[in-house]
């Protein structure tokens, strides 16, 4: 997990400002679920190159990242690679000294049918700061190939499943839940303005959701004994800050080893169960086929940053 963390601060708060704001992680920060699904490790705030060596500012070549770079990390759609090494900040989990990557990937899906224009995963108003946080399934279901050294331990692996988004923005919400489930077949999706979804979701181990649209049905539930993996995700009142749990060692009601399940914000008192309700009119709204993209080429500087 890739991130830019408060680029408001560009260097380690002064006192004046950690009384204003609280503490906050500033810089890139990077987060793994390691082998087993239980470790975390975070990057510092900024890359370090290798003695007499120049940061690349753009993409290159793997060898001659690996040649220029000792710590940092870069990444596309199709290539990541990286290395990194604990700093001691990660003191709220068990967590290992270094972790080195790379790895290819090939897109299988999108947000959308396979050779279709892609949807916006939350509707277009998802592209006006007052809907926060942005966010973009860039890849439901991708394989990669390569490999992850952890703390020492090489572990190789050929098409393994892959899964991608983009967040931007200031926040989270208060509450929020997650289950990526990867698996064949055309594109159906499940969204308050298209239909109704229902969910039960317990502070960790269950996971229950159910949605109908006007021409299908679809009943999820997951549950696992895993303890999970906690990872630190954007707050208003925090920065980034750890309010959130992951694992992948999941067990759904169908058979599936390409699956992982996601917590976050809260507090996470009891179980939280809710049905969606949309005003008619936004459903209008939302479901007009807009293109925003055009939109902002004819008005750039009304465009969101990171859009």
């Amino acid at each position: 997990m890739y991130t830019v963390e408060n680029p408001a601060f560009n260097t380690k708060l002064s006192a004046l400002e950690l009384g204003q704001y609280g503490p906050r992680f500033t810089g890139v920060g990077d987060q793994i679920l390691g082998a087993d699904d239980r470790h975390d490790l975070i990057l510092g705030n900024t890359f370090t190159a290798e003695k007499d060596s120049q940061p690349p500012n753009k993409e290159v070549l793997p060898q001659e990242f690996n040649k220029r770079v000792f710590e940092g990390f870069q990444v596309t759609p199709l290539w990541n690679q990286g290395s990194i090494h604990d700093d001691g900040r990660s003191n709220y989990i068990q967590t290992v000294k270094t972790a080195h990557w790379e790895y290819s990937t090939r897109p299988v899906y999108g947000w959308g049918n396979v050779d279709s224009k892609q949807k916006s995963t939350a509707g277009w108003l998802v592209a006006f700061p007052v809907f926060e946080p942005h966010w973009q399934i860039c890849m439901a279901s991708g394989l990669s190939t390569g490999w992850i050294e952890w703390d020492g331990e090489l572990f190789e692996f050929q098409d393994a499943p892959l899964y991608s988004e983009k967040n931007w923005g200031g926040a989270f919400p208060r509450k929020w839940f997650w289950i990526g489930v990867h698996c064949d077949g055309i594109f159906y999706e499940f969204v308050p303005w298209n239909g109704v979804a229902n969910w039960e979701i317990a502070p960790w181990g269950y996971w229950y959701m159910a949605a109908e649209n006007e021409t299908h049905m679809d009943e999820l539930k997951a549950t696992t004994t895993d303890p999970g993996t906690p990872i630190r995700a954007p707050t208003a009142e925090a920065g980034f800050a750890t309010v959130c749990k992951d694992s992948c060692l999941v067990i759904l009601d169908v058979t599936t080893d390409m699956a992982a399940v996601e917590v976050g914000g809260g507090p996470w008192f009891n179980t939280w169960k809710g049905k969606t309700a949309s005003p008619e009119i936004l459903n209008c709204a939302l479901n007009l086929p807009v293109n925003v993209d055009g939109f902002f080429s004819l008005i750039l500087f009304f465009k969101p940053p990171g859009l």
